[in-house]
């Protein structure tokens, strides 16, 4: 008489790979540990049932501990079905991991040397989830004289097949793209 069941988190707001602490317990109307005849927390003896939903949104880690996956809201509820109780939801909000993967990816294959080809980023954390906001940087291979990259582009000054690969703390998996450099027009034509 008096229970309540509540379902505690660790925090609301989870990265994906982080662990999901979530834990069950029975408190009396006043919000202090329900007891068992013997004076012993209640929370100690009942068994729990504890519910993630969205189901995707989770995953099993490497210890089988329940751990964020997919970005988005989710929910964590705690029942004691043999007090039929069953806990008000505690909503989450996923968000992406740390930057394991980038894919780069340019806005032209063909460029004219000395003329500014504009690049992007895609990162993504180890559950494939987009990441956003990572600082980023281009290498260009091989890095002619005259040559250079802004966060943005890059701009090769001689003729020739190119490397470009975006550089993000923490992301080892870099797929690269490739730029095609075609020579320049003359600056003038002298008639002989």
């Amino acid at each position: 008489p008096g229970l309540v069941l509540e379902t505690r988190v660790a925090k609301r707001t989870a990265a994906a790979g982080d662990r999901i602490d979530a834990r069950c317990g029975i408190v009396d109307t006043l919000g202090r540990p329900a007891l068992d005849p013997h004076g012993d927390p209640l929370s100690d003896s009942v068994a729990f049932v504890i519910t993630y939903e969205d189901q995707d949104a989770f995953a099993q880690g490497g210890e089988g501990q329940v751990i964020a996956a997919h970005a988005g809201a989710a929910i964590v509820r705690c029942s004691a079905p043999e007090l039929g109780l069953i806990a008000d939801p505690v909503a989450l909000t996923i968000v992406a991991g740390p930057p394991v993967r980038v894919i780069t990816q340019l806005a032209e294959p063909v460029a004219v040397a000395g003329d500014p080809v504009a690049a992007s980023c895609l990162a993504f954390d180890a559950f494939d989830n987009p990441v956003t906001g990572a600082p980023q940087a281009l290498v260009l291979s091989p890095m002619a004289p005259g040559s250079e990259t802004t966060a943005s582009s890059v701009t090769a000054t001689r003729a020739g097949a190119y490397t470009v690969s975006c550089v993000i703390g923490g992301a080892a998996d870099v797929a690269e793209d490739f730029l095609a450099v075609v020579p320049a027009l003359p600056s003038s034509l002298v008639a002989v």
